[in-house]
């Protein structure tokens, strides 16, 4: 009976020792965005890696850091 205590006592202070590392670690942040306007207030233009239209960065579809126009257009091979 003791040594079922102790196996107890031994869990729940290992399992505090975990909780108290893994809060410690820092989250994941999302990756932050080129800038959005540039000096003189107006919005920075992207161009599209399948067909090369320039859109405005917050309405460009973003893929791994390749932005393209549209949805339609994501995930195709980038042209330009």
């Amino acid at each position: 009976m003791k040594l079922l205590i102790w196996l107890a006592l031994f869990g729940l202070v290992a399992a505090a020792l975990l909780a108290k590392k893994s809060a410690s670690k820092p989250r994941p942040t999302a990756p932050l965005r080129r800038k959005q306007f540039d000096s003189t207030g107006a919005e920075l233009m992207v161009r599209c890696a399948h067909c090369g239209v320039h859109v405005p960065i917050s309405e460009a579809v973003n893929d791994l850091g390749i932005e393209y126009c549209c949805e339609e257009h994501r995930g195709k091979p980038p042209v330009f």
